[in-house]
C-alpha cells in the first residue's frame, strides 16, 4: 500500500520496469485501501526516450472501462486521473528544468 496525504492509501504493484526507459504499475487509484484484484485497479506506463531536444516522457493509463464501478464512476476516474498525470507531468518538468544536465 502506498500513502497519500491527500487522496489516501492505494494498494500498488510493479509490473515491469526497463530501467531509464520504462516503468508500469496497476494500482487501485478508484478504491482506496482496498487490495488490488479483477476490476479494482489501472495500468500506469511511463516511457522514457531521448529526443534531440532533451528527454520525452510519457504517461497512458488504462483499464479503466472494466472496473467494479458505475460508467460515471469509471469516468470521472478518467477525467480525473488524466488531470493528476498531467499535473505531475508539468511538475517533473519544472523540476528536470531546474538542474540542466551537464
Amino acid at each position: 500500500m502506498r500513502e497519500s496525504k491527500d487522496w489516501g492509501r492505494f494498494a500498488v504493484e510493479v509490473v515491469d520496469i526497463k530501467p531509464l526507459t520504462y516503468v508500469a504499475f496497476r494500482w487501485a487509484s478508484q478504491f482506496s485501501g482496498e487490495e488490488l484484484g479483477s476490476g479494482r485497479a489501472t495500468l500506469v506506463e511511463f516511457q522514457v526516450e531521448p529526443t534531440s531536444g532533451g528527454i520525452r516522457v510519457a504517461v497512458l493509463e488504462s483499464g479503466f472501462a472494466p472496473l467494479d464501478a458505475p460508467e460515471s464512476v469509471r469516468r470521472a476516474a478518467l477525467d480525473g486521473n488524466a488531470g493528476g498525470w498531467a499535473e505531475e507531468l508539468r511538475g517533473l518538468r519544472e523540476r528536470a528544468e531546474r538542474f540542466p544536465s551537464p
